[in-house]
This record gives structure tokens, C-alpha cells and sequence, in this order.
């Protein structure tokens, strides 16, 4: 659908093709004059058709009406929520702040899942969250949460040592895969989630909704129809490919 709209203008090479004599005898100058504006109009559009696109495919995928900015980086407000690490989980928590009207931003290091992010209407920024120069740039100072997805022993290590002395309010999930992993990173101060649940991400988010102050209760409703929705997902797709 977004590949149909971004091609949906016309082309500049229609311009070289109507100042040929022949072609401009043959179609006759009122014509001429048609098409050239038509053809300048559909440029101009392509822009906000790009946008629509990218709107359009966000609304059929997550089947709602709220539809992220398509920004690549952050507006000028400060969202609460940073999600680093567009990958399963990633993108279970940002849909989970954004089926709760929770402003976020989120930002990756790896070039493809910023793409792929970008492209379903992810707010997104590019670069490595532990970066100090970008620290500044996000405003961490006015954010309360960050979410770090992406597993690395390391890295968090660095991390909240960065952080801990300039942004001492503001709170580190991470997600991790077993119990020992969870001990290791709360020595470090980090808030760490192991991933259970099916689908991949929503202990994570439900973590990160309680931070948020969200209803238990809605918490729980939205973490059921996720459940179902990856159930019913996993029936339908044998029967497609048997089929």
C-alpha cells in the first residue's frame, strides 16, 4: 500500500516526452497543457500521499484509528517513554503505549529495524541510546522511562553508569530471557523483565504501563485480547499455508 502511494505521482520524464513536436501536434495544445498541470499537481501531492500511505498501512496493521507520527525524530514535545530496540518486543511495548494514548519515542542502532520501524509509522530516531550527544538531543533529562530490548550484557552496564549521575530519575527496563540474566541487570540498578508471555513483549509492556500509571485492570484487558489476537494468529497460519 505505501509502495502504491509514493508511486502514485506522475513521472518528470512525461514533461520530456510532451515537448517532442510529434507528440505535442498529435495531442494538441489545450491537451498539452492538461497534462503538464495534472502531472505538476501530482508532484506536489506526493509528499502528503507518501504520508497517507504510511498512515493508512498503521491503521490496517494494528486495526485502530490511533496512527503515530511519521516523524523520524521526536516532535517538540517531550514524550514520558523512550523504547530503544525496534525489534518483537520493542514493538509490543510501543503498541502498548500507543493502545493507551502514551506519547514515546523510539530509537535503534541497527539500520534495517529502523527502516522496517519507520515504515510502519513508528516515531523513530537512528542511533545508540548510550550515546551521550543523543542523550542530549532526546531531552533524557524530561523523560521518565527508557525501555532497552535489545540484550547486552555490556551495554546496560555502561549505560546506566552514564546515566545514573545525569538523569537519576529516570527509570531502565530491560528485557531479558531467564532468571539469571534478571539477577545480573537489577544488580546493576535496571529494572529487569523477563519475557514470558505470548506473544514475545507484554510482560514487558504490562511493566512499563504500571510505571506509566495505567489501570490494572485496563492493563490486563489489553494484555488478554494480545494473547487471543497471537493465538488466533498461529491457528490461521498452518491452515494458510496448507492451503
Amino acid at each position: 500500500m505505501q509502495l502504491g502511494f509514493l508511486l502514485a505521482q506522475g513521472s518528470e520524464f512525461v514533461f520530456v516526452i510532451i515537448a517532442m513536436p510529434m507528440v505535442r501536434a498529435e495531442l494538441g495544445e489545450a491537451m498539452v497543457g492538461v497534462i503538464v498541470t495534472g502531472i505538476a499537481a501530482s508532484l506536489m501531492l506526493t509528499p502528503g500521499l507518501v504520508s497517507m500511505g504510511k498512515k493508512l498501512t498503521r491503521i490496517l496493521k494494528l486495526g485502530t484509528t490511533t496512527v503515530a507520527s511519521a516523524e523520524t525524530v521526536p516532535g517538540t514535545s517531550t514524550a514520558p517513554v523512550i523504547v530503544f530496540g525496534m525489534n518483537v518486543i520493542g514493538r509490543s511495548v510501543a503498541d502498548a503505549l500507543e493502545a493507551h494514548d502514551m506519547p514515546y519515542d523510539a530509537i535503534d542502532s541497527d539500520h534495517d529495524r529502523f527502516l522496517a520501524a519507520s515504515a510502519d509509522g513508528y516515531p523513530m530516531a537512528f542511533g545508540d541510546p548510550g550515546d551521550v550527544r543523543l542523550m542530549e538531543t532526546l531531552a533524557y533529562a524530561e523523560r521518565e522511562a527508557i525501555v532497552i530490548t535489545i540484550i547486552n550484557r555490556e551495554k546496560p552496564d555502561t549505560l546506566k553508569l552514564v546515566m545514573h549521575d545525569r538523569y537519576p530519575n529516570l527509570t531502565c527496563f530491560i528485557a531479558v530471557e531467564n532468571e539469571a540474566d534478571k539477577a545480573h541487570f537489577e544488580g546493576t540498578g535496571l529494572r529487569a523483565v523477563v519475557n514470558r508471555s505470548v506473544p514475545c513483549g507484554l510482560d514487558l509492556a504490562a511493566a512499563v504501563l504500571r510505571h506509566q500509571r495505567i489501570d490494572e485492570g485496563r492493563i490486563k484487558a489489553w494484555m488478554r485480547r494480545q494473547h487471543e489476537r497471537a493465538l488466533q494468529d498461529s491457528a490461521i497460519a498452518p491452515a494458510l499455508v496448507t492451503g
